[in-house]
């Protein structure tokens, strides 16, 4: 995940016309992290009852493996949309820290995993990529 989340940062950093090291530089001592997120499956839910509530992550960039449906993502006119899950792909999404960095060109998209009833089990894996600390 290391690896593919620095060929990310090459990607980003040439979208957003700077050399494509740019962010890679920051990158020798990151402090990512791994998590493992079991979402039950749901029997009872209320339409109003979050799996997750919403949020925008804090890190550069975040890469998503996910099972089961509840991702929505929210659009600048504040709807909420969901998120289709792919088998053997990963979503990726700008955190706090990369629109920071790039002065709100890009911005880290508020999101939320939904709990609709009846939901199936729902599996994600996901990588926080965090460069240097300093």
């Amino acid at each position: 995940m290391a690896s593919l989340a620095l060929k990310l940062t090459d990607i980003i950093s040439v979208a957003l016309g700077l050399p494509a090291d740019s962010l890679r530089n920051r990158s020798d001592r990151q402090l990512s992290w791994l998590a493992s997120i079991n979402y039950p499956p749901t029997i009872d839910a209320r339409p109003d009852q979050m799996r997750f509530g919403e949020h925008r992550d804090r890190n550069c960039v975040t890469i998503l493996s996910a099972t089961g449906d509840g991702l929505e993502v929210q659009d600048i006119s504040g709807q909420w949309h969901q998120v289709p899950t792919r088998p053997h792909t990963f979503l990726v999404n700008a955190g706090r820290m990369l629109a920071d960095w790039v002065g709100g060109r890009w911005t880290a998209a508020q999101h939320r995993v939904c709990n609709p009833a009846g939901a199936e089990r729902r599996q994600s894996l996901v990588y926080f990529f965090n460069p240097n600390p300093a």
